[in-house]
């Protein structure tokens, strides 16, 4: 959705013009520059804001959006199907509330219709600001894709305690292919490692720390009367790019198995990862995509 963007001189926003009392906008100072920026709230947002407070023991759940569309200013498009398997928006709810935002009216409101109608009910912000209210196998028809940035979530940090054994001399590497991926084969002293140990070992103790496995290992005596050499495969950078794209799947069936799991069996929506901008191309409708973007660092 396209913003409704106006700079503002701070000045002017703190002498109290009156867009700043608008309830339909909001004032976002931009870092470092002096200004504010005014941009009208996305129906989300708006929902978020406005306060409700109500108390009726039996309401249709028409009249309800009607209500929610009043104390708003959206414009709620209900889906209505007819027929005896359609949506019935005459289903009566209960509802007591007090200073609840319309946001969380809004949701209860069709959990309970869920339940009346034995089929999900959802919403979600539909074209020209609009709130779409419906079955959510009707509102999957309107699927978009996004794309989140997930490098960090997939980042490992890789195992460099094998460094000083695979150079300077005091290693030797070869490359294998192993049923995990491919690996280095590295070659190393056990003499230089516990060495190297005890370095490392001295370091941490000047620095208040202890590491119990690295000082049973380097303090010894059969390991330092073992000088002979040994062998470990360590990850190469082609592991790492193999280890990557299986976390991607993990983090995919952890989206596909918390957040409406129900729904991803539909033609429409799917997730792709895409390895080379370290990004999962998500293709689902707008309510399943206010619920990932939080997960993942983004907002609504």
């Amino acid at each position: 959705m396209q913003h409704a963007i106006r700079v503002w001189l701070l000045s002017a926003a703190l002498a109290g013009s009156a867009a700043a009392q608008d309830t339909t906008k909001r004032l976002v100072a931009v870092p470092g520059t002096g200004i504010v920026v005014e941009r009208e709230l996305t129906p989300t947002e708006v929902l978020r804001e406005t306060k409700i407070s109500l108390s009726e023991r039996s309401i249709r759940f028409d009249d309800l959006v009607q209500l929610l569309a009043d104390r708003t200013g959206l414009f709620f498009d209900l889906h209505e199907d007819e027929g005896p398997e359609g949506f019935d928006a005459t289903v009566r709810l209960s509802i007591v509330v007090n200073e609840a935002s319309a946001y969380d009216v809004l949701r209860f409101a069709v959990k309970r219709a869920s339940r009346r109608m034995r089929e999900d009910v959802g919403w979600q912000e539909g074209l020209l600001g609009s709130i779409e209210v419906g079955f959510k196998s009707e509102l999957n028809e309107a699927s978009e894709s996004r794309v989140y940035a997930v490098g960090d979530l997939l980042f490992e940090i890789p195992n460099y305690w094998i460094a000083p054994f695979a150079m300077g001399g005091a290693g030797q590497l070869q490359t294998r292919d192993t049923v995990e991926g491919p690996r280095s084969l590295v070659t190393y002293s056990l003499t230089e490692r516990i060495r190297t140990e005890r370095v490392l070992m001295r370091r941490m103790k000047e620095r208040g720390l202890r590491d119990p496995y690295r000082e049973e290992y380097a303090g010894n005596p059969d390991n330092e009367n073992q000088r002979i050499h040994q062998q470990i495969l360590v990850p190469t950078h082609d592991h790492y790019e193999v280890a990557r794209r299986a976390r991607a799947e993990e983090l995919i069936d952890t989206i596909k198995s918390n957040v409406e799991p129900d729904q991803w069996s539909h033609p429409r929506l799917r997730i792709e990862y895409k390895d080379d901008a370290k990004a999962l191309v998500i293709t689902a409708p707008p309510y399943i995509h206010r619920q990932i973007g939080g997960g993942l660092g983004v907002s609504d």
